[in-house]
């Protein structure tokens, strides 16, 4: 509680404060008094003894040496503050009265350590002064307020794929600005979504296909695209590989936007090896994990392929032999491989040599654009419409 000198009249400014202290209920009392205000401490007690009959007591007086520092004042309160956090007290702050120094910082201070502000308020009389008995503590609600600062942070923060920042700085936001709750499901669909966990981003989002507000109709559609796109992914839809496919695509691209060069191009080097898988499994039946090589016999695949797949242990094979093996069904995606093969093989280097595979290399984004221009040609024979699944499993982003 700030404490001015009541220069016109001390005792209803005392008065002032004395209702202050029996409407907040409050069991310890911090005074920040100058030395000219000090004494006005002495006449809210008596006050106090007078009308309750009993003696003010859980009060400490804090004595503010320099009332118009900014600065000063600021480290002041702030200090006390933290120490009533430490010993666990809510804390409420009054700023009805002291210099203008001292009002405005403790209420900037309790803004900033998100403190209940209250004011004092009353029918004032002909001297502007309050009029007794009709006396209302009353909270200043700061929340919207800080809602205009912190809403766009939170926006930001999932524009920019960190969705548990987001997740954690949405606890600061009122639920007037934002359903806290709801918005904690989505950025945690997301966090999932990006890290490839299809079923627990389709849980988390599921039931979200309407978030009942004006304010997010572009982001709610394309959330709606997105949880159609998760559904065919989890119950196993025939297009479920194309959403995968373009999820990992739209990955690269986010990884890209945050100069994760290396982390970018792997996902691209990730979608060239699945765009084979896919058609592999889908026109041959063949499981590049687990070949069979049986299914080769039949199809009269190369022996020399099928001799040396078969002495593996693990009958695994790998982004080339993949289009090694299209190009022996005569598919166009063994054939563009093959046609593009030492341009195929610089591209696939990039991937061998990056820090995050087997060299020390660190990656551009001239070698991202190169390598993403590439894959989305393969991408197209595979699937003409790639771009339609690319947009359905794009992220949403807030508007300004």
């Amino acid at each position: 509680m700030t404490v001015g000198i009541g220069r016109d009249d001390p005792e209803k400014l005392a008065n002032a404060l004395f209702e202050t202290i029996i409407q907040s209920r409050a069991n310890l009392i911090l005074f920040f008094v100058s030395k000219d205000s000090f004494c006005m401490i002495d006449l809210v007690k008596t006050i106090y003894l007078k009308k309750k009959n009993k003696e003010l007591k859980n009060y400490k007086p804090i004595c503010v040496d320099k009332i118009d520092d900014f600065d000063y004042c600021f480290e002041l309160f702030s200090s006390a503050i933290i120490k009533l956090d430490q010993l666990g007290y809510e804390v409420l702050i009054s700023f009805n009265s002291g210099t203008k120094t001292m009002c405005v910082t403790s209420a900037l201070v309790g803004a900033l350590y998100d403190k209940q502000l209250m004011f004092l308020d009353a029918k004032r009389g002909e001297d502007n002064f309050f009029t007794g008995g009709t006396e209302s503590l009353r909270p200043l609600n700061l929340y919207r307020y800080r809602d205009t600062l912190i809403v766009p942070k939170v926006k930001y923060l999932f524009n920019n794929n960190r969705f548990d920042a987001a997740k954690a700085l949405i606890d600061q936001v009122s639920y007037d600005a934002m359903n806290k709750d709801l918005f904690k499901d989505i950025f945690d669909g997301y966090y999932y979504f990006d890290n490839v966990q299809f079923n627990k981003a389709f849980d988390k989002l599921k039931n979200l296909y309407e978030l009942n507000s004006r304010e997010y109709g572009e982001f709610q559609k394309q959330l709606n695209q997105n949880i159609d796109a998760l559904k065919d992914i989890v119950n196993k839809e025939n297009d479920r590989c194309y959403y995968i496919l373009a999820s990992i695509l739209n990955n690269a691209r986010r990884r890209f936007d945050e100069n994760k060069f290396d982390d970018a191009i792997a996902r691209l080097y990730r979608s060239l090896e699945l765009v084979a898988q896919i058609q592999l499994y889908n026109k041959y039946g063949i499981i590049t994990e687990n070949v069979d090589i049986d299914i080769l016999r039949r199809d009269k695949i190369n022996s020399k392929f099928i001799n040396r797949v078969k002495k593996r242990k693990f009958k695994r094979i790998a982004l080339k032999e993949d289009y090694e093996l299209l190009l022996y069904y005569g598919d166009e995606l063994g054939k563009l491989y093959y046609k593009n093969k030492d341009e195929m093989m610089e591209l696939s280097n990039y991937r061998n040599d990056s820090i995050l595979a087997h060299g020390l290399v660190s990656l551009d984004d001239k070698k991202f654009d190169k390598l993403n221009k590439k894959v989305f040609e393969f991408a197209r024979v595979l699937k003409p419409d790639i771009d339609y699944y690319i947009k359905k499993t794009e992220f949403p982003k807030f508007m300004d």
